[in-house]
């Protein structure tokens, strides 16, 4: 398992964080399975790719909203890229499937097409990511922001489960 989506791994990211950082809601979740539904490429002139991935979670817990989603991905010598993603909520006591989006922006320093072929080969042990979110166990709240820097992302793994 080597090899593995970067969005699921984006998403996983975010239950992963939130969990670290004290919301007990998201430490009872389980990503179930997860693939992608549709990439939208960039139009003329633009840089940032779309990705729409299915989620499929079991939620025990409470209510959880993330929302004002950004982070960095990047290698010892290699920044990849940034990437936000929609604010997503996910029901309290729930068992069902979830459409996530995200918006994924290489390095100005790097060609769409490189990006493109470094993701094909995306290997886990190679990068790190920083994440910065806002989480709210209510749906009217904003949500305390929190931030986490220099994460490996091979410490996602565990939470995709197959």
């Amino acid at each position: 398992m080597r090899h593995i989506s970067l969005p699921l791994l984006l998403m996983a990211a975010l239950l992963s964080v939130a969990s670290c950082v004290g919301v007990n809601n998201l430490r009872q979740m389980n990503i179930r399975s997860g693939k992608i539904v549709n990439v939208q490429l960039p139009s003329f002139g633009e840089r940032t790719l779309a990705v729409t991935v299915l989620l499929d979670l079991q939620n025990p817990a409470g209510y959880v909203k993330m929302s004002d989603i950004s982070g960095v991905i990047r290698s010892k010598d290699l920044t990849l890229g940034t990437f936000t993603a929609d604010d997503f909520s996910i029901d309290a006591h729930s068992d069902k499937e979830y459409l996530f989006r995200m918006h994924l922006t290489p390095d100005s320093s790097l060609s769409f097409f490189r990006v493109l072929a470094l993701l094909k080969d995306f290997s886990v042990d190679d990068y790190v990511f920083d994440i910065d979110l806002r989480l709210s166990g209510s749906p009217s709240a904003k949500g305390a922001r929190f931030q986490l820097k220099n994460q490996p992302v091979s410490v996602l793994i565990k939470n995709i489960r197959s």
